[in-house]
């Protein structure tokens, strides 16, 4: 469950003249600083692969470019960072993130009229809402631990169903169909686990409009699927970066968030996990961040110059185990297990949940739970749930499987 241990603080300043020159001088740093907030593939796009048997999934592509990272003393290039998400390698995406503290930031911050919650006040703040926007950066595995983590709270508070962006096909069993950030293993666990609370999954991307229409649309995709008689089923969406924004300075700038509110009347619980976060290249976002420094998730309201969301959830710093994030162990969930005597020349080490592999198709079309470049000492290691029997696969620099092993982590390693 979620749980803080950090008491309720509160900041203020009678500057508040000062403060409300900021949301949009902000907003646009921000959005310039991370241009893919709206359509944020990038590169990783390039692991799904289209073949005659159909589209497959090429996980050595990201391998690929986290291994000449490793062995490079090259900055790696930030349009790689969700590539690199792809097997966990945070390590080499935080290299390439050069940031710096803005001490102006940084002590306007400290003095701005702010309220600091430990995330177990989420229950009385979720209340009785019913619809719930909560954003991510898609390549930040920290923010898809926390929608892993929220979902039995979800559940249990009514919730029945889930928007995603880059849903394709939300149904039945994990796999390749069912969408594009689905494809990355934390996210893939975040969708097993809401299809085993039983919630139902609504497609609302919009991929066919400029940006101008996108959020409009998108807004009237749930709308339409979710929107009955006066009021919405109990629905969390999630989306990407800006979508949640509630407000804006003008049409050109306005957001899916601001839409749902017009369209509908209902104002939306809003959660920015995104703005500040860890390694952020906006060097004010990121000094909020160190002015903050906390090593357990709080909630950040009332922030008077950043009006676009509800609530700001920030993230404690990522702790490295051997080059792997402690996010992905799913606050202990899994553990850890190494892995050695593999074939040479691996390039990936994965596991994939052994009951949902059927066929060797099945391991270019279904999720890894984990996997990872990453080996020291020849030693790989994977987390692992040790409830659950997993197919260990190593693969070479071109994808091609070396190895298949059957395993019990309680048992075999």
């Amino acid at each position: 469950m979620l749980q803080t241990h950090l008491d309720n603080r509160h900041y203020n300043t009678s500057d508040s003249t000062v403060m409300k020159l900021f949301p949009y001088l902000i907003a646009f740093l921000f959005f310039l600083l991370n241009p893919s907030y709206s359509f944020g593939q990038n590169s990783a796009s390039s692991i799904i692969v289209q073949t005659k048997h159909g589209p497959q999934l090429n996980y050595a592509i990201a391998a690929n470019c986290s291994y000449s990272y490793q062995q490079s003393i090259e900055l790696p290039n930030s349009k790689d960072n969700q590539l690199l998400s792809f097997v966990g390698d945070l390590k080499t995406e935080f290299r390439s993130i050069q940031t710096q503290i803005d001490s102006s930031s940084y002590e306007l911050f400290r003095a701005a009229d702010v309220s600091i919650f430990p995330l177990e006040k989420l229950d009385s703040i979720i209340g009785n809402d019913s619809l719930i926007l909560i954003n991510e950066a898609h390549d930040r595995l920290v923010q898809r631990a926390f929608l892993y983590q929220l979902l039995p709270l979800l559940k249990e508070k009514g919730f029945t169903h889930i928007a995603m962006e880059t849903f394709a096909a939300p149904s039945g069993e994990l796999s390749i169909s069912t969408g594009f950030y689905t494809a990355e293993p934390l996210m893939g666990e975040v969708y097993r686990r809401a299809l085993a609370l039983g919630f139902d999954f609504i497609r609302y991307e919009d991929t066919l409009h400029n940006s101008l229409l996108r959020d409009s649309l998108q807004a009237v995709n749930l709308k339409n699927n979710l929107y009955d008689d006066g009021k919405w089923r109990k629905t969390l969406v999630i989306c990407g970066y800006g979508h949640l924004y509630e407000t804006s300075d003008s049409r050109e700038n306005k957001m899916m968030g601001e839409y749902i509110s017009e369209l509908t009347g209902v104002d939306p619980l809003t959660i920015d996990q995104v703005l500040f976060g860890e390694y952020d290249p906006n060097s004010y976002s990121h000094s909020i961040y160190e002015a903050l420094h906390q090593d357990v998730p709080i909630l950040v309201s009332q922030i008077e110059f950043w009006p676009f969301a509800d609530f700001c959830l920030v993230h404690p710093p990522t702790q490295f185990i051997n080059n792997r994030p402690d996010c992905i162990l799913l606050n202990d969930k899994k553990h850890f297990f190494e892995f050695s005597n593999f074939p040479r020349n691996t390039r990936l080490a994965q596991v994939y949940l052994a009951d949902e592999i059927k066929s060797k198709r099945d391991f270019q079309t279904r999720i890894p739970t984990d996997q990872t470049t990453y080996f020291k000492n020849g030693i790989f290691m994977l987390a692992l749930d040790p409830a659950e029997t997993y197919l260990l696969v190593y693969r070479n620099k071109k994808n091609r499987i070396l190895r298949i092993k059957k395993i019990k982590p309680t048992s075999s390693k």
